[in-house]
């Protein structure tokens, strides 16, 4: 698949190019009936809350946007898991959320959460990793202490699409440029099922909320 690229800050900070990775739309070719032969292969995955796909899926709430579905990838697909499958699977949601982060941690890397330093200093973070898995990341424990020791104790991050994330500093004088880009990112999405929010996510070592994206470009914290 052709790549594109989402973010040239080259007018606020440097020229940072950021390739997207691949787009996962098909089921992957495996028995997902048999729960031993797809454990390993459960992660979470970001979901629209009003996908018109999430009744028939299992789902944990996540934030007013943005719901955690569960998938089974292989390779460059994936297959989002029906409530279902569950059943067939003698697990519970619980179960499977458990099994999806333990997937993920163990999948993560410290090169995928990058770190950016402009001219002036100014640090943000991204994270894009070609799988289709990026924006999930920031689920899990030790990403989210990374961006906090790094980007200060309050945390502005954004999840247009599953492919992607990126956090600032809650100050940062940037910060009404990445909501701009954030938000054109979002619209231009043609595919439903990856589009996820044009709002942000404020980091805290509380945990994470749904921030509003003001009419005006900025957001009230």
């Amino acid at each position: 698949m052709q790549k594109r690229y989402l973010w040239i800050l080259a007018a606020v900070l440097l020229v940072v190019l950021i390739p997207v990775g691949l787009k996962l739309r098909g089921p992957a070719k495996i028995d997902p009936q048999d729960f031993r032969s797809v454990r390993s292969m459960i992660l979470p995955q970001f979901l629209h809350a009003n996908d018109a796909q999430r009744k028939l899926l299992a789902t944990t709430a996540f934030t007013k946007d943005v719901a955690i579905a569960y998938a089974i990838h292989e390779g460059s697909k994936y297959e989002l898991i029906a409530t279902q499958s569950l059943a067939t699977w003698k697990q519970t949601k619980e179960q499977l959320h458990e099994i999806a982060m333990q997937n993920l941690r163990e999948r993560i890397k410290t090169s995928d959460v990058a770190i950016v330093e402009g001219t002036n200093g100014d640090q943000f973070a991204l994270i894009e990793t070609g799988d289709g898995f990026a924006a999930a990341r920031i689920l899990d424990p030790k990403v989210q202490a990374r961006l906090l020791a790094v980007l200060g104790s309050d945390v502005v991050i954004g999840v247009p699409t599953q492919d992607f994330a990126v956090a600032w500093p809650k100050d940062s004088p940037l910060q009404n440029k990445f909501i701009s880009q954030l938000q054109e990112e979002y619209a231009k999405e043609e595919s439903a099922i990856h589009k996820l929010t044009g709002n942000v996510l404020l980091l805290t070592a509380g945990g994470i909320r749904q921030v509003e994206v003001q009419p005006q470009g900025g957001v009230k914290l």
